[in-house]
């Protein structure tokens, strides 16, 4: 396997890994939240909500959303991987630069969809429909 393979095979398994191991965290977070917040519920009904207003979960109407990040990193990866791409002197040139439009456009579809919402939320405040 040439050199190049190899270097990509691995990147793309370290990545893997690594967002498999940050989704297995969250999905631990959350479950230890609502296993706590079933157990408060459980035995005082008014510790619960206390519980719950203290994580942020009652009564701000807003969902955390981080898609300026991930459309930021995608956008990233999709340009580490054309550039990859650019500077190897083999032919398959053409098919790593298709490869790297998959996250490009991922990631530019999410940093528009940030930006649409925040412009909308920003008019919404602003008492413009």
């Amino acid at each position: 396997m040439p050199p190049a393979v190899m270097l990509s095979a691995v990147i793309f398994f370290i990545l893997v890994v690594a967002v498999t191991a940050m989704q297995l965290g969250r999905i631990i977070q959350a479950w230890m939240i609502h296993t706590s917040l079933r157990k408060a519920m459980a035995t005082d009904r008014k510790l619960a909500e206390d519980l719950a207003t203290k994580l942020d979960f009652v009564g701000t109407g807003r969902e955390q959303r981080n898609d300026d990040r991930n459309g930021l990193v995608l956008v990233a990866i999709g340009l580490a991987t054309a550039g990859f791409g650019l500077i190897q002197e083999d032919a398959g040139v053409r098919t790593i630069l298709g490869t790297a439009l998959f996250p490009l456009l991922i990631g530019a579809a999410l940093l528009l969809r940030d930006w649409m919402m925040r412009r909308t939320a920003a008019k919404k405040h602003a008492g413009v429909e």
